[in-house]
């Protein structure tokens, strides 16, 4: 394919601009990308592709810093996706969103899970006060403390239909029988 309407501008060894390029890479034909090395061989590049992909690419770190002459109250950052979805991914690491206070706001459903989900500090006393509003709280659990709360604990289903089974239901205090 021709690259006749191909252009580079270069800025010094490190830093260079490229417009009109007809080459395909992963995210398609370029439009423009501004591509830049440090003397480590570390690479960050920037560019607009003819598919619509606007993309930022750092071979190490990337920090975005903002707000510094705003107040308090004042939004510094916004992200916003008018359509389609907003994804957040580390694949090998965690995701930390850390501030005085955290909102999580969902429209119609908002859903956590893992393989274990905590809520609160794991040292005891840490966490004051845990609150659930809701017209319906449903919770299914076959243990833990909760379990033998609402009677549901591998214990109490154990002598679910016998003949001692109102006997366990009137007990307390199983957390920790197996």
């Amino acid at each position: 394919m021709s690259q006749e309407g191909r252009c580079y501008d270069i800025f010094g060894p490190q830093l260079f601009l490229e417009t009109g390029s007809n080459e395909v890479g992963t995210p398609g034909r370029t439009a423009y990308t501004l591509q830049s090395i440090n003397s480590s061989g570390d690479k960050y590049n920037q560019g607009l592709y003819e598919s619509g992909l606007s993309r930022h690419y750092a071979e190490k770190s990337l920090q975005v810093e903002c707000g510094i002459k705003n107040s308090n109250e004042q939004d510094s950052y916004a992200l916003i996706a008018h359509k389609g979805n907003v994804n957040i991914n580390s694949e090998a690491g965690w995701i930390r969103v850390k501030g005085q206070n955290i909102v999580i706001d969902a429209a119609d459903q908002l859903v956590l899970q893992g393989r274990r989900i905590r809520i609160g500090f794991e040292e005891e006393g840490r966490t004051s006060e845990v609150t659930i509003n809701g017209e319906e709280v449903n919770i299914n659990a076959k243990g833990g403390n909760i379990g033998d709360l609402l009677k549901t604990s591998n214990v109490f289903l154990a002598f679910q239909n016998s003949y001692v089974s109102d006997l366990v239901k009137g007990l307390s205090g199983l957390s920790g029988i197996v």
